[in-house]
């Protein structure tokens, strides 16, 4: 490559088309394109640093917390590339969509003609003009702009070299460029750029997979699979529930389950998801969560080609379920970057209210009650299924201290009488509870009596 010649002739090119409009045969396709547009969007073509556009201090600020898990994503890349090319003077690059500079780091201390490059600057084609990380943020493809390239004579003794970051549902999340002096260009620099960015993405994912599963932990609570094994019952209303259950989970349709608290709603919502299905299953409590849109909007991500389970649904504030209704209506919701993303999910919600009454208060849209409710299976309370006591206790003992070490419990029958007469209003998760706390009580014992029975708030 002849660096003094082509440059000469890329310079000439550049000139007549900024002074006359002249469009030259031999630049590429992919700059003519761009020197128009930069023309038409009157993009100065000599721009000085002080001229070039930088965010304020709190909008850059903001902006780097928004893509905190792209910069941690790319710390180790970068760190890795500062290493491999510690004998040129660049600067590596890392921008958002938009062609924002998050972070630059120097491979040295940084020439003159790379000071301009700092955090805050704008490099979008349309205030910067011709340049690798804005083609490269309109086309989402790796893109190479070398010398009078460049729409802004500022930049015409630089090259650079941009590949877009891209996430795995294919969106761009931001992109990474390699920025130096023309007479250092090497040829592989281009491919290293390319390797860099599937390097940040793969640590990208390794990012969100840590961040959903603490999320998940922290917030939504661990994805515990359920299958309709682990529902015991043999009275001939839960066996009902069960095919109506099974039946649902055929299909995709919105799922809304009432009863009363304790009843099991969120469990049978779990052995409907996982009976046909290993993707995520996302508990929002509407309840505990309140007036978090934010982290509904999060829900909604997290809950992509799986399912989310709105719980006490029925304590969604008005822009909820404005954010739900556009998520249930349009198929569509906006992330918490302000991207519209296409729904993959299906919806479960569980309310222990009268719903419809809510509706005709209006405390609740219309719309969205209909939406949700697609399916509808009303869980009895335990005290109207009391024949699925026994199996119940013994699925418990079992779960507790397993199956082997259950059948050597004796369960007398005073304490059967006090567990037969209580009228469980938490039901379910009552009737569980009382059992741990039996189990406590025995100290290791193989008897539990009816003094080891806690119901009602006392022992009786």
């Amino acid at each position: 490559m002849n660096v003094h010649r082509d440059f000469e002739i890329i310079s000439r090119a550049w000139q007549r088309f900024v002074d006359n409009g002249e469009l030259f045969g031999g630049i590429s396709p992919l700059i003519l394109r761009s020197w128009i547009r930069s023309k038409n969007n009157q993009v100065s073509r000599c721009q000085s640093v002080e001229n070039l556009y930088y965010l304020n201090n709190d909008k850059l600020e903001d902006l780097q917390r928004a893509y905190k898990d792209l910069r941690e994503a790319a710390g180790i890349t970068v760190t890795r590339l500062k290493e491999s090319l510690y004998n040129h003077d660049l600067a590596v690059l890392l921008s958002d969509p938009e062609g924002n500079i998050l972070d630059v780091f120097h491979t040295r201390d940084g020439s003159d003609a790379l000071k301009g490059f700092r955090p805050g600057l704008t490099l979008a084609e349309n205030l910067a003009g011709t340049n690798c990380i804005g083609l490269s943020a309109l086309d989402k493809d790796q893109v190479s702009v070398w010398g009078a390239e460049h729409y802004n004579s500022l930049w015409h003794r630089l090259f650079g070299e941009a590949a877009p970051i891209i996430t795995k549902e294919g969106d761009l999340k931001g992109i990474i460029a390699l920025i130096g002096n023309i007479a250092d260009k090497q040829t592989s620099f281009n491919n290293i750029v390319y390797l860099s960015a599937l390097s940040i993405e793969d640590q990208l994912e390794i990012w969100e997979y840590k961040k959903m599963t603490d999320l998940e932990k922290s917030v939504f609570g661990v994805t515990k699979k359920v299958a309709f094994s682990d529902l015991r019952g043999e009275d001939r209303k839960w066996k009902d529930i069960i095919k109506l259950a099974k039946r649902a989970s055929e299909g995709e349709g919105n799922l809304y389950i009432t009863g009363a608290k304790g009843t099991g709603k969120e469990s049978l919502a779990r052995a409907i998801h996982f009976q046909n299905s290993n993707s995520p299953f996302i508990t929002y409590d509407c309840e505990k969560h309140n007036n978090d849109n934010l982290l509904l909007i999060k829900a909604l991500e997290m809950s992509q080609k799986g399912a989310l389970y709105l719980k006490n649904v029925n304590y969604l504030t008005k822009k909820e379920q404005s954010t739900l209704l556009k998520a249930s209506k349009q198929k569509t919701f906006v992330d918490v970057y302000g991207k519209t993303k296409e729904r993959k999910f299906r919806f479960f919600a569980s309310s222990i209210v009268n719903m419809e009454k809510m509706v005709n208060e209006r405390l609740f849209d219309q719309d969205l009650y209909y939406r949700l409710s697609g399916h509808h299976i009303l869980i009895p309370p335990l005290q109207e299924r009391i024949g699925d006591l026994e199996c119940l206790v013994n699925y418990r003992l079992e779960t507790l201290i397993g199956t082997k070490k259950s059948t050597m419990l004796e369960v007398t029958d005073e304490a059967w009488t006090k567990l037969k007469n209580h009228s469980w209003p938490g039901n379910v998760t009552e009737l569980f509870w009382t059992l741990d706390q039996a189990l406590e009580k025995i100290e290791g014992n193989t008897v539990i009596d009816g003094k080891h029975i806690l119901v009602g708030g006392s022992e009786k």
